[in-house]
C-alpha cells in the first residue's frame, strides 16, 4: 500500500531576473483519488513558514492564476505541485516548503525539510538566433553581469547544460592580472569580446553547418 511521501530537490539554483521552478511531487495512500487537491507553498521553515501561494482544483481557473511573481507550474492530477517564481530577485533566496491537502482535512502532507533556493547574481544575455554564412567567420554574442575576478568561460553545442564542450577559457577580470590568450590550439574558436567588460562572445572561424 502506498504511503504519503513528498519529493523535492535539496537545492535549486536560480539567477537574478530569470524564472525558476521549484519541483515538488507527492504520493498518497488513496488510490485513484479523484477529489479536491490543494497545493500550498511556504517560505521559511516547514509547517511554520510564511504562506506565499496556494492552488486548488476546486475552481478550474484557480491554478491558472498568478500574482505576477508566484504561479503554479505543476499538474495536480499528476501529483505535481511545482511552483514557478517569475523574474527571481536576490531576496527570493531561502528555504521553501510544499504541502498537499485533500478533501478530508486529515488527508494532508507537508515536506519536512523543503528546498533551498540559491539565487546567483549572475545574469547572461545571448540572442535567440544568429545568422551565419558557410565558411565565413561568425560571432556568437554573449555578455554577463556579476562581480567575479576569475571566470571560466565554457561554450557548448546542442544543449546549454549537457551538450559537448567545444571551447573553454579562464578569464581573469582583474585589470592588473595578465590575461591568457583565449583561443583553442587549432585557432578555430576564440573569445572576440572584451572580457574586462564581461563580453565573452565566441568567434568561430570558417563556420560550417555541422557546428
Amino acid at each position: 500500500m502506498a504511503k504519503w511521501s513528498m519529493t523535492m530537490p535539496d537545492v535549486v539554483y536560480g539567477e537574478i531576473g530569470n524564472d525558476v521552478v521549484l519541483p515538488c511531487h507527492f504520493t498518497s495512500p488513496l488510490k485513484n483519488y479523484m477529489g479536491d487537491i490543494t497545493a500550498r507553498w511556504r517560505k521559511g521553515a516547514a509547517f511554520t513558514g510564511t504562506h506565499i501561494f496556494s492552488c486548488s482544483n476546486k475552481n478550474e481557473s484557480d491554478c491558472k492564476k498568478s500574482d505576477r511573481h508566484y504561479s503554479f507550474s505543476g499538474n495536480l492530477r499528476k501529483n505535481d505541485l511545482s511552483l514557478k517564481i517569475t523574474a527571481a530577485k536576490s531576496d527570493d533566496a531561502g528555504n521553501y516548503a510544499c504541502r498537499v491537502e485533500l478533501s478530508n482535512s486529515a488527508d494532508a502532507f507537508e515536506s519536512s525539510k523543503g528546498t533551498e533556493l540559491i539565487i546567483s547574481d549572475w545574469s547572461i544575455s545571448v540572442p535567440e538566433a544568429v545568422d551565419g554564412e558557410i565558411e565565413k567567420d561568425v560571432i556568437l554574442p554573449c555578455s554577463f553581469t556579476g562581480q567575479h575576478r576569475d571566470v571560466t568561460v565554457v561554450w557548448r553545442i546542442k544543449h546549454h547544460l549537457t551538450g559537448p564542450i567545444i571551447f573553454t577559457c579562464l578569464s581573469k577580470l582583474d585589470p592588473l592580472a595578465k590575461e591568457q590568450n583565449c583561443s583553442d590550439s587549432a585557432g578555430r574558436y576564440s573569445i572576440s569580446g572584451n572580457r574586462r567588460t564581461q563580453n565573452i562572445s565566441l568567434m568561430i572561424k570558417n563556420w560550417l553547418p555541422s557546428i
